[in-house]
């Protein structure tokens, strides 16, 4: 999968603070909450999904050198969708 770049945190936090200091371009939506861990903030899976979230994956497609990492976001965020599938078969929910 990952055959044309590093999948690096420091991409997601490229994307925090462009967003950041042009708040009305915002469309990922993280917060400091998402980027800054403690240690207990590293432990809800709302801030993990929403970080491995399509809006972010589409956001790191702008950034030429994050390539890799927005294929890994949307991979994941393409498998939380699976995985929260209300359907009784999840091929079709990949499919449509």
């Amino acid at each position: 999968m990952n055959n044309n770049g590093d999948i690096l945190w420091t991409h997601i936090l490229s994307v925090y603070k462009t967003e950041q200091q042009n708040l009305m371009l915002s469309r990922c939506r993280l917060s400091s909450a998402h980027i800054y861990l403690n240690s207990y903030t590293k432990m809800k899976v709302n801030l993990a999904r929403e970080v491995l979230s399509w809006s972010v994956g589409k956001c790191l497609e702008q950034i030429p050198a994050a390539n890799a990492t927005a294929k890994f976001v949307l991979l994941f965020a393409k498998w939380f969708d699976i995985m929260n599938c209300s359907r009784s078969n999840p091929i079709k929910t990949i499919i449509g």
